[in-house]
């Protein structure tokens, strides 16, 4: 008997709407408005405020570092007619899990303050989805589809 299953593919990425030079523009303006702050004050008399305006300005810049470090961050799920491919990428750690689609299960836990992790298991692995790239409403429809394909054709 012939299958008609049709492979299934989730994305999970970060919403990084700012290119490279966005950010840097976004980093240059806060970084002048600071200083020309820090500088009238300074004139002011108050001195201090200059050095603790240049520590703000390497705080706001390595954050901007890290959100473009992790821009390429994904979570990727296939499902075909047999197996279930979980790939996680993040900067340091590449990793990819397959499970037997028709053994797999997904599951909702709660978590504290009102908040669910969503998991998909079997044959003693378990892999976490949705963790830094979906909200709750997402996780629950993600995990909705994924029912739905893993129970498709069994």
């Amino acid at each position: 008997m012939a299958s008609n299953f049709v492979e299934v593919s989730f994305i999970a990425r970060p919403n990084c709407a700012l290119s490279l030079k966005g950010k840097l523009s976004v980093v240059a303006s806060i970084a002048l408005l600071s200083l020309v702050i820090a500088l009238v004050f300074t004139m002011a008399g108050a001195w201090l405020v200059l050095p603790f305006a240049g520590l703000e300005l390497i705080a706001v810049a390595y954050a901007f570092y890290l959100i473009h470090r992790h821009a390429a961050d994904y979570e990727s799920i296939v499902i075909n007619e047999t197996h279930l491919a979980i790939e996680k990428h993040d900067i340091h750690t590449h990793r990819q899990i397959v499970m037997q689609r028709y053994w797999a299960q997904v599951q909702l836990r709660n978590r504290p303050y009102g908040e669910q992790a969503l998991f998909v298991r079997s044959h003693g692995k378990e892999v976490e989805l949705g963790h830094r790239f979906m909200n709750n409403e997402q996780r629950l429809e993600l995990a909705h589809q994924l029912q739905q394909a893993i129970q498709y054709g069994r």
